[in-house]
């Protein structure tokens, strides 16, 4: 993976907390800001993911969706049915 140089300014107890943390985990700063921003998008896309998701659902289901949703009812109770 290429790595960028970037330079960032931040709350100056904040960096205190960062740097104490780095040391604690045993990695470098730099590391520590790499895995916090990562996680930190990570986090982001499935907000987005999750949102996209609650408006598909939102909407009542089309007729189509309704007709499949037979179908497969149909199908697992069939599935279902007699002796195990």
């Amino acid at each position: 993976m290429t790595t960028r140089k970037a330079a960032v300014s931040i709350d100056e107890e904040l960096f205190v907390k960062a740097d104490t943390l780095a040391a604690d985990m045993g990695v470098s700063r730099s590391r520590l800001y790499a895995v916090a921003l990562d996680t930190f998008l990570k986090q982001h896309e499935n907000e987005l993911l999750l949102a996209q998701i609650n408006e598909a659902y939102s909407s009542p289901p089309t007729p189509e969706e309704k007709e499949t949703q037979a179908i497969m009812s149909d199908y697992m109770r069939r599935m279902t049915e007699g002796e195990w």
